[in-house]
């Protein structure tokens, strides 16, 4: 339907895609991490991903009245962490400033990038922070502000691995000859994740603060 009924007819259609990521104790059935694999391939789409209620608020509105086309939504169950800004309306946008490692992340991990680069800098390590706010379009000139020049690059996901945003961040990076020299994927490889609170399965996959700071040193040091 996605396809056939809207992004062919280039209709302008906003679907709000709930449970985005993780989503704690509905299990295997309802985790959000398939679409943002395959919402990016359709043409035309236009993917938002907030990390905060003041960027959901903003990014709804856009999807609304600023774009054209199919657009997605992507927001999580449950509140929001530590990150409560709204970043504006640039597809990606560095929050810290570090050279030694970048990590990339989008949406609700946010937050334990944050923590993460807190945790790295007492180790240190100076750890930047770059958020995308719309995974789709994503173009070479949304990118490299933000992303030129990085020697290392952390990709951070409550995705599946194959197809990721990072592999995607990556491939456009390479293609104009300014792929990072090191690319860390931190994500959710290619198994189904079982029931637990959302606090619980990141800790277990390595997506809190804790586990993304050390495979960022493992990898690194």
């Amino acid at each position: 339907m996605l396809i056939h009924d809207v992004a062919l007819e280039q209709l302008h259609v906003v679907l709000a895609v709930d449970r985005a990521g993780l989503v704690g104790n509905d299990g295997e059935t309802h985790h959000g991490v398939f679409d943002a694999l395959f919402l990016p391939t359709v043409p035309g789409m236009t993917v938002y991903c907030p990390a905060s209620f003041s960027e959901l608020r903003r990014m709804l509105r856009d999807a609304v009245f600023q774009c054209g086309g199919p657009v997605a939504v992507r927001y999580p169950r449950g509140g929001e962490g530590r990150y409560r800004e709204d970043s504006g309306t640039d597809a990606a946008v560095r929050l810290r400033d570090g050279d030694d490692v970048t990590i990339l992340t989008y949406g609700v991990l946010t937050n334990q990038a944050l923590d993460a680069a807190e945790a790295l800098e007492k180790q240190g390590v100076r750890a930047g922070v770059v958020k995308l706010n719309r995974i789709a379009p994503l173009r070479y000139e949304d990118l490299a502000p933000v992303l030129s020049g990085c020697g290392c690059m952390a990709a951070v996901e409550d995705c599946c691995g194959s197809g990721c945003v990072g592999q995607r961040v990556g491939g456009i990076l390479a293609a104009q000859g300014d792929a990072p020299k090191q690319i860390i994927f931190k994500n959710l490889g290619g198994s189904f994740i079982p029931a637990g609170s959302v606090g619980e399965l990141e800790h277990s996959l390595g997506l809190d603060a804790e586990g993304i700071a050390k495979s960022i040193l493992e990898r690194i040091r």
